[in-house]
């Protein structure tokens, strides 16, 4: 759009528009799902989880098993192997697609102090920048230890397709 402004004594008085090109149609296209994208920082809260949680079902909403005894996917360890890489398995908000990767530090877990994880669940609780990581069992056998860190800090590796198949 053009505009003719005048101004009188250093002030606007009056704006007309007097042209109006329209540069490309508007489409309803989705650009990009949810408010994250590659690089994208922010600073939460994280806590655990184990497969026997209350109102765990032992498979996480795309389907990988979490397991109280046999760990992810019957592998005796709390990682998902996807492309070629281990990641420790993640439930996070909506917003955060299914396999998003995600790049977590400023923890107080038992582990690198520098760890990465794949989303792959959901959680009733689990909302806004709260992320949880799949540690084992609720009561038993844990993979690392520690417990909740409210000024955890993240960053989007890269963002996941969301389908909840992306792993298989």
């Amino acid at each position: 759009m053009t505009y003719l402004v005048t101004y009188a004594n250093g002030k606007e008085t009056s704006t007309k528009k007097i042209k109006e090109d329209i540069i490309e149609e508007a489409t309803d296209e989705i650009i990009r799902y949810g408010g994250i994208s590659e690089g994208t920082t922010f600073t939460g809260k994280l806590t655990t989880y184990g497969g026997d949680c209350s109102g765990c079902g032992g498979t996480s909403s795309s389907g990988v098993k979490l397991s109280a005894s046999t760990g992810v996917n019957n592998s005796n360890s709390p990682y998902l192997t996807y492309n070629g890489t281990k990641y420790y398995c993640l439930a996070a908000d909506r917003s955060i697609p299914f396999g998003t990767i995600i790049k977590i530090t400023n923890h107080n877990l038992n582990t690198d102090s520098t760890i990465y994880g794949i989303v792959v669940d959901r959680g009733g609780a689990i909302t806004g920048s709260h992320i949880d990581i799949f540690n084992g069992s609720e009561s038993g056998k844990t993979y690392f230890s520690g417990g909740t860190s409210n000024n955890t800090s993240y960053e989007v590796i890269s963002v996941g397709s969301g389908n909840a198949n992306f792993w298989r």
